[in-house]
């Protein structure tokens, strides 16, 4: 993450900046289940359990948990990678809704079709924090790997 990320007090970075990469990542989680346009409608459950830093290299993973008529709800877990070792900074769900061109909700699915939804009882890298300080957890899952921001090295004068 960037210094331009910060919040106000400029130590941590704001939670917007984290939300934002959540939405996308959740926004790409849709896209198994439908090729409609999507349009975010709520965050649900969401929990910032550690800081995220400046230098911190955020990976989100996004997965489908529940398929409604119109809407799409997914759970999204974000962590940042420190010294190799991958950290649970934030998690929580968003639901989205399937839109027509016009904005006005439409079916996930032609009517008529099914809809499976994926699951998986793992969150990434790392499914709590105990794990991740073990090393622990860094098995393969469905959850698609949707986005990383950039580490950008320091400067001197920058703390």
């Amino acid at each position: 993450m960037f210094p331009k990320d910060t919040s106000v007090a400029g130590t941590n970075i704001f939670a917007g900046v984290i939300l934002s990469h959540m939405d996308t990542a959740g926004v790409i989680a849709t896209r198994d289940v439908t090729t409609n346009r999507v349009v975010t409608i709520s965050f649900d459950k969401v929990v910032f359990k550690q800081p995220v830093h400046v230098g911190d290299v955020l990976t989100c993973w996004s997965e489908v948990t529940r398929v409604g008529r119109t809407s799409i709800t997914t759970r999204i877990v974000v962590a940042a990678q420190r010294k190799g070792v991958f950290i649970p900074v934030t998690e929580g769900e968003a639901v989205y809704v399937s839109v027509d061109p016009d904005g006005k909700p439409t079916p996930v699915r032609p009517e008529g079709t099914t809809t499976a939804v994926v699951s998986s009882s793992s969150c990434g890298p790392t499914c709590s924090s105990s794990d991740s300080a073990s090393g622990k957890g860094k098995k393969k899952n469905k959850k698609r790997k949707t986005s990383k921001s950039k580490k950008k090295s320091k400067k001197k004068g920058d703390r």
